[in-house]
């Protein structure tokens, strides 16, 4: 539960960097 919790915090990081991304 602990490592499918991280997983799901990393993808959001992820979709948060490349909508930063596409904003520049």
């Amino acid at each position: 539960d602990e490592y499918y919790s991280w997983g799901l915090h990393q993808i959001a990081k992820a979709v948060s960097f490349l909508n930063n991304d596409c904003k520049l």
